[in-house]
């Protein structure tokens, strides 16, 4: 089975679209999907759709399948059918039972912070051993996600059974009115004030859903969470510009985890194509948005709309030769990034993927020529650096190679390739730098084989089979797992 489950629901994943356009939340996907599933349709035919999840309650859970996800989803099958206290006994056990490991931790810890059972998210993250590895990912899970003060049980309960009617149950309206009903009971809680706003929400009653979420804001500043729905009523209000000001907030953030930051892109991707006034625009960000949510061939499809446009040419030309390039289909890689030139002689997505097919055939003069003519902004602007990094490197150019991986590492933090490399290059701290790295990005199975190796060199097998585990996790094809 792959394990989808991770991917979809991964370390740091927003519940903001689980208000609006993309839960990667409670296993369930909200997308945004075309009316015809054969076609992709244009940007105005596109319709929300939300929280197609497969119910399953009347399953048992067997506590020695040796698969901690199969039994979640389990367990996720009662809370979606708001059997929630019996929901929270089976994580409570999963988590007890589940194998020891960092990364079964840091997952079931996400997963409780997204359904609202924070005092198991805490019981998760304390039984995670290596605290170097998980320290970023549990301050970004506790700030993305937790209300101010700790709840008592049974209020969680309360609010968690909210939290199922409205988003699984269609009871959006019962569960909106019994709230403001037992104002007095919740109006002092965030998480309620959140709830309240998630409602109005899915009701369409913007207004409400506005005030609600200030005043969550209000009684919880810091957290993230409340802010990226905010985010979407302000674009619902046709408030796009305060929208993508929050967008900027939220990038600021320190909070240096991969999909953290990838999420937040995909999200200025969500608020760029809903204010664009242009069909082509639209298009053109809403191909980009579902490129960053994984989904390549919608995204390619979609940009064959923007492609209508001369002045936007460049610019789709450049993000399907990107897509193409991560997706091996280098000849239409490299076609769609010459065409983007023709348009747009400067486009950094074109350069780049021209750079990274002369990498890829080892012509790495080539490649440094493409790298150094680009100019980036924005969450991955470092990429044209570590590429050139990673030239100079096989040109055997080590010195120069370490002094733009360190640059890197100073003003980007979250870029975790660079530690990653820089660890090949300074064996003293080969082990310093692979932890950085995964700790940034706990899905990067190329840094989880080099730790297993170090491991296994000190004959420490115990740690090695943990850290090739996480690979099964991420991916039970990954030949890798098999070492």
């Amino acid at each position: 089975m792959k394990k989808s489950i991770f991917s979809t629901s991964i370390i740091i994943s927003l519940v903001y679209l689980s208000c609006a356009t993309n839960v990667f939340a409670q296993e369930t996907n909200i997308s945004i999907k075309a009316n015809n599933a054969s076609k992709v349709q244009s940007s105005s035919e596109i319709k929300i759709n939300l929280n197609e999840t497969t119910s399953n309650a009347e399953k048992s859970i067997n506590l020695q399948d040796e698969n901690p996800f199969e039994q979640s989803t389990l367990a996720t099958d009662k809370f979606v059918q708001c059997n929630i206290s019996a929901a929270w006994e089976d994580f409570k056990n999963i988590i007890k039972t589940t194998p020891s490991n960092d990364f079964n931790y840091i997952y079931y810890a996400n997963k409780m912070a997204e359904l609202g059972f924070f005092d198991l998210a805490n019981t998760s993250l304390g039984y995670a051993q290596d605290k170097s590895l998980v320290e970023k990912t549990s301050n970004a899970i506790k700030k993305t996600y937790f209300p101010k003060t700790a709840l008592k049980h049974e209020t969680e309960i309360d609010l968690a059974t909210f939290y199922s009617n409205i988003f699984f149950n269609d009871q959006s309206a019962e569960a909106l009115k019994e709230l403001e009903n037992k104002k007095s009971t919740y109006a002092q809680i965030d998480y309620a004030n959140y709830l309240m706003a998630c409602a109005a929400d899915k009701l369409n009653q913007n207004s409400k859903a506005l005030k609600y979420i200030n005043i969550a804001i209000s009684q919880n500043p810091t957290n993230l969470n409340y802010k990226i729905l905010k985010t979407k009523i302000l674009v619902e209000n046709k408030r796009s510009i305060e929208a993508l000001n929050l967008v900027s907030y939220l990038k600021k953030q320190n909070i240096n985890i991969t999909e953290y930051k990838q999420k937040i892109s995909s999200l200025e991707q969500y608020i760029l194509y809903k204010s664009d006034k242009s069909k082509w625009g639209k298009n053109y960000h809403l191909g980009y948005y579902y490129y960053l949510e994984g989904d390549s061939y919608k995204a390619i499809r979609t940009l064959q709309y923007a492609l209508i446009n001369k002045k936007s040419k460049g610019k789709a030309y450049g993000l399907a030769s990107e897509i193409y390039f991560n997706t091996k289909e280098y000849e239409k890689a490299s076609e769609a990034a010459k065409n983007s030139i023709k348009f747009e002689p400067r486009n950094p997505k074109a350069l780049m993927t021209l750079g990274d097919i002369a990498y890829r055939k080892k012509d790495y003069k080539t490649a440094l020529t493409y790298y150094k003519k680009i100019n980036m902004r924005g969450y991955d602007e470092y990429l044209a650096d570590l590429k050139e990094a990673k030239c100079y490197q096989k040109l055997n150019n080590t010195k120069k190679a370490i002094d733009i991986y360190t640059k890197i590492t100073k003003t980007y933090p979250y870029a975790y390739e660079a530690y990653y490399d820089l660890s090949f290059l300074i064996p003293e701290k080969k082990e310093q730098y692979l932890k950085i790295s995964q700790s940034i990005n706990l899905k990067f199975t190329d840094g989880w084989v080099e730790l297993a190796k170090i491991k296994m060199d000190k004959k420490q097998y115990n740690l090695a089979e943990k850290y090739l585990s996480n690979i099964y996790y991420i991916d039970e094809n990954n030949y890798r797992y098999y070492y």
